[in-house]
């Protein structure tokens, strides 16, 4: 008898599991959609710059780091990394964290960036 309600038991699990995998790839799949970082929420926004600046502090490529800030949005990086300090500050971001995104702002304003081609 015990033996028997362990086969239901495994039997209506694995049902489960087929049914539910079938569900979610056949018949109602996920839809995938193009999206860029500017529409992530301003806290994921602020952890990709951070994310930038820790990078920025290693490398120290004031082109690369524009590059990856153009991402965040059409704006200028100093007003991008303007809101972002500005937030970061609000929601209490730890001290090193904000020093780093204060730096990354920094060093972007004090260089100019390469253009293409050689020219300044």
């Amino acid at each position: 008898m015990r033996n028997n309600r362990y086969f239901w038991f495994v039997l209506s699990i694995l049902i489960g599991i087929i049914a539910g995998s079938a569900y979610g790839w056949f018949i109602s799949p996920a839809e995938l959609k193009e999206t860029t970082l500017d529409t992530l929420r301003t806290d994921y926004q602020v952890d990709y710059a951070l994310m930038v600046a820790e990078i920025f502090q290693e490398e120290q490529d004031v082109n690369l780091a524009l590059s990856r800030l153009s991402y965040l949005g059409d704006e200028d990086s100093a007003d991008i990394l303007r809101e972002i300090l500005d937030y970061a500050r609000d929601m209490g971001y730890s001290p090193e964290d904000r020093a780093l995104l204060a730096t990354l702002s920094r060093n972007l304003m004090l260089e100019e960036p390469i253009q293409e081609g050689g020219e300044q």
